[in-house]
């Protein structure tokens, strides 16, 4: 009987040290079970000026997207979708100019929202999509799809790990989009990174990690250890993100209809 009980406690233990990654609960914070959320959705109005989609695999935090928010054009939106719960399609985001997301627990389906995400940006030159924590990482929950390929995302992960430590922006491509209002920022669950295909550097970290990058017509931006909760450590971060989320040039304004509103980015 002892024999038969230590076979099977070595069997539950060899089991759960065969669990793949994907069984990982989440990358960063303490290991709970996920509770899933009822997605935030608004539907576009004309008095919209800029619509964003803050969709990443973990659960909402309003107060990021109001920090987003207040650092949009007035009239801009903010909406939630827990994506470790679904994944938005086509129809729904068309309905956004730009998508932020970044990765905790697993996605509902990593590769699928990759590949929508990828689609998003192929169907309007200035909708913009803005990665964040994780995202490149291997060992734990991750997006992948289209949007990660060098056709579309700036930057990779050689090692397909994250820092876990804190380091500010250097200051460096202080004129670009991203920085506007921006005087410092930090993040501590920071990504090891390269650039891949027509990836372009935007500002680096003290100690010399990229702090954000651009793909291909800057519509993809990975601002390097950007998310709410519980991987925000600076209110700033939320800055750089908002400044990611429309092209350069003129502050868009609501016009009287959201066909013009959507005028403005074409």
């Amino acid at each position: 009987m002892r024999a038969f009980g230590f076979t099977l406690v070595a069997l539950v233990m060899i089991c759960v040290l065969a669990l793949p990654a994907s069984a990982v609960l989440r990358n960063a914070g303490e290991q709970i079970q996920p509770v899933m959320q009822q997605n935030q959705l608004t539907p576009p109005t004309d008095r919209d000026a800029v619509r964003v989609l803050y969709c990443p695999s973990e659960a909402d935090d309003p107060g990021y997207r109001a920090l987003i928010v207040a650092s949009l054009p007035a009239g801009s939106v903010v909406d939630y979708y827990d994506a470790r719960n679904g994944t938005p399609d086509a129809t729904l985001l068309s309905t956004y100019n730009a998508v932020h997301t970044w990765a905790n627990y697993a996605y509902y389906n990593n590769v699928q929202m990759g590949d929508n995400l990828a689609d998003f940006i192929d169907a309007d030159a200035n909708h913009r999509v803005v990665l964040g924590g994780f995202c490149t990482y291997c060992f734990g929950n991750f997006l992948s799809g289209r949007i990660m390929t060098a056709a579309y995302c700036p930057v990779y992960s050689p090692s397909c790990s994250n820092h876990f430590s804190t380091a500010f922006w250097a200051g460096d491509d202080a004129d670009k989009c991203d920085y506007q209002g921006v005087t410092s920022w930090s993040a501590f669950y920071r990504d090891y990174l390269a650039l891949q295909g027509a990836g372009i550097r935007w500002g680096t970290f003290t100690d010399g990690e990229i702090a954000d990058a651009v793909g291909p017509n800057e519509a993809v931006h990975y601002v390097n250890g950007s998310g709410g909760a519980p991987i925000m450590v600076d209110n700033n971060v939320a800055i750089v993100v908002a400044n990611a989320c429309y092209p350069c040039g003129p502050t868009p304004t609501v016009e009287s209809t959201w066909g013009a509103v959507k005028a403005l980015y074409r």
